[in-house]
C-alpha cells in the first residue's frame, strides 16, 4: 500500500472519528486502521427535557471524508508518458494525449497510428483500449504508479504496471 494512500486512509478515519464524536457516537479504530462505528445513540443517551433536544437518530453529515480527496484529474496524464512491464514478458510505454487517445511501444515496436488506441479516466480507474478495442488494460492510478489487468479478444490475460516518466 503507498505511502499516500495510507495517509489518505488515517485522515478519513480521523474525519469519521471526529463525526461521529459531534454526532454523539464514539468511534473505535481497529489496528487495520479502518473506523467502526458504536449503533446509533438512542434518545435516552442525549441530555435533555424534550425531543427537541435529541438530534436526529441519522444525522446527515455535513461532507463525506472522502470529498477531502478529489479524484485525479484526467488532464494530469495530458503529455506524460509511463513505461513498465507486463507478465506476457513485454515492456509497455504508453504516451497520453489530451483528445483521450494514446500511443505506444511494446517492447520497442511501435504501434500503428490507424489503430485508435483511446483512453479513459474515471476516479482512480483507468481504461485503455489498444488496437480499436482488440485488446483492453484496466488498472487503477495511484500518484505516479499505475497497474492492473488486461485481455484480448484471443482470450489471453496478463497483468502490467507502469510507472510515469520523469
Amino acid at each position: 500500500m503507498s505511502t499516500q494512500l495510507v495517509s489518505r486512509l488515517a485522515i478519513a478515519a480521523a474525519a469519521v472519528a471526529t463525526l461521529a464524536t459531534l454526532s454523539g457516537c464514539s468511534v473505535g479504530l481497529p489496528s487495520f486502521g479502518g473506523p467502526t462505528a458504536s449503533p446509533t445513540p438512542t434518545a435516552t443517551q442525549f441530555i435533555g427535557d424534550d425531543a427537541s433536544d435529541v438530534p436526529s437518530a441519522n444525522p446527515a453529515p455535513s461532507a463525506s471524508p472522502s470529498d477531502d480527496f478529489a479524484d485525479p484529474d484526467p488532464a494530469s496524464l495530458y503529455g506524460t508518458t509511463w513505461s513498465g512491464p507486463e507478465s506476457d514478458g513485454y515492456v509497455l510505454t504508453v504516451h497520453f494525449d489530451a483528445d483521450g487517445t494514446f500511443t505506444y511501444t511494446n517492447t520497442g515496436v511501435p504501434d500503428d497510428p490507424s489503430h485508435n488506441e483511446t483512453w479513459k479516466l474515471e476516479g482512480m480507474k483507468i481504461t485503455m483500449l489498444f488496437n480499436d478495442g482488440y485488446a483492453i488494460r484496466q488498472g487503477l492510478l495511484d500518484d505516479d504508479t499505475m497497474n492492473g489487468s488486461a485481455s484480448n479478444k484471443k482470450g489471453e490475460s496478463w497483468t502490467w504496471t507502469m510507472t510515469k516518466q520523469k
